[in-house]
C-alpha cells in the first residue's frame, strides 16, 4: 500500500459569512478572507520511493500530474507539507541540438561534473563537454551540409549570436553525433588551444583552456506541459535530467531519473486544499493552498489567505 500525507476529511463544517470563509475541524478553527478568482491546486505527498517516470504514471493515475509550482509562496507551501525529505517534482530537462538534419543524436562526451545547471554547451579543445550561460562569449563551431564538414568561427559571440552567424553563412551550428565527430572538432581546436606571445623577440606558446559553442542546449519543462515561468529554488548541478526538491539545502537537484525517490503530486482545478500537517503534537494543523488568476498562492495556519472564493473539497485518499 502506498502511503500519502493526505488528510481524509471525515467531519468538516462549512459556512460562508460574506468574505469569510469558517472551517472547524476536530475542534481547530481557521477563518480564510477570499477576494477574487478561484483556487486550484492541491498536493499529495507520497512517500514510496519511485523512479520519476514511475512517479509521474503514479501521479496522473490517480491525481492529475506531478507537482508543478507557478510561485515562491506555493512551494514554500509544499516544502512546510513534505517536511525534510527529499522528493520528486514534475520538473524536467529537455537537450535539444540546434540543428536535426544530421539525425537523432545520443551521443554525448561531458567532462567531470558535467552536466552543470547552464543551459548552452561548449566543448573543450580535449574533447569534453560543459553547459555555460548562453550569453558567455566564446568561438563556436558551425557545420556545413553543402560541404559536409565543420567549420570553427574564431570570433567571440554569445550562444544565440553564434547560432544566427552559423545559419546566415552555413547550415547551423554543429551537432556532434559520434566519437568521430568530436575528434574532428577538437582537431578544429588544436589551432585554438594555444596563446602566443613575444618576449623579447622570442615567441612563446602558452597553453590556452579553449572552449567552443556547439549546438547542444536544454530547456526546462513540467510534466504537465505547463510553461515555466520561473524557477522555485535554486538550481543545483547534478548527474541526471529529472529535478527533485532536497530541503536539506532548500533547492532544485537534478538527479538521474532512474533514482528511486518520495514525490509529490497535485490534484485538479478549484480545490480548496485541505492537508494535516503534524504540528503541534497531537493536534490536526491546517494548511491552505489557494492560487487565483489574480494573485499568487498565500499559505497561513491561521488568519486569511488572500486569493479567490473557494469551494471545499474533500481531499481523496490513496
Amino acid at each position: 500500500m502506498v502511503a500519502e500525507e493526505v488528510l481524509t476529511v471525515s467531519e468538516l463544517s462549512v459556512m460562508k459569512c460574506g468574505e469569510a470563509l469558517l472551517l472547524l475541524l476536530s475542534g481547530y478553527v481557521v477563518v480564510c478572507q477570499f477576494q477574487s478568482g478561484q483556487c486550484n491546486r492541491q498536493f499529495h505527498f507520497v512517500t514510496q520511493s519511485k523512479t520519476w517516470t514511475e512517479a509521474q504514471l503514479y501521479c496522473r493515475e490517480k491525481y492529475t500530474d506531478l507537482a508543478t509550482f507557478t510561485s515562491k509562496d506555493e512551494t514554500m507551501a509544499a516544502q512546510r507539507l513534505v517536511g525534510s525529505q527529499k522528493f520528486w517534482i514534475g520538473l524536467f530537462r529537455v537537450w535539444q541540438w540546434s540543428y536535426t538534419g544530421t539525425g537523432k543524436s545520443t551521443f554525448t562526451n561531458w567532462g567531470t561534473g558535467e552536466p552543470g545547471v547552464g543551459k548552452c554547451v561548449t566543448v573543450s579543445a580535449l574533447g569534453f563537454w560543459s553547459t555555460r550561460d548562453c550569453s558567455e562569449e566564446k568561438h563556436f563551431i558551425c557545420y556545413s551540409g553543402d560541404a559536409g564538414r565543420y567549420i570553427l568561427v574564431q570570433d567571440s559571440r554569445s550562444f544565440h549570436g553564434a547560432r544566427s552567424y552559423c545559419r546566415e553563412r552555413y547550415t547551423d551550428l554543429s551537432t556532434v553525433n559520434s566519437v568521430v565527430n568530436n575528434t574532428e572538432i577538437v582537431t578544429l581546436l588544436a589551432s585554438d588551444m594555444y596563446d602566443s606571445y613575444s618576449v623579447n623577440g622570442n615567441r612563446w606558446l602558452i597553453p590556452s583552456l579553449s572552449y567552443a559553442w556547439i549546438g547542444l542546449s536544454n530547456s526546462w519543462e513540467w510534466s504537465d506541459g505547463s510553461d515555466v515561468q520561473l524557477l522555485p529554488l535554486t538550481l543545483q548541478s547534478g548527474d541526471g535530467d529529472c529535478v527533485m526538491v532536497d530541503q536539506s539545502s532548500s533547492s532544485l537537484l537534478f538527479q538521474p531519473c532512474d533514482n528511486t525517490h518520495p514525490f509529490l503530486c497535485y490534484q485538479g482545478e478549484s480545490v480548496l486544499t485541505v492537508t494535516a500537517e503534524p504540528d503541534p503534537p497531537g493536534l490536526i494543523g491546517l494548511l491552505f493552498l489557494c492560487r487565483c488568476s489574480n494573485s499568487s498562492v498565500a499559505a497561513q495556519r491561521e488568519g486569511s489567505a488572500e486569493s479567490g472564493l473557494c469551494r471545499p473539497e474533500r481531499p481523496r485518499s490513496a
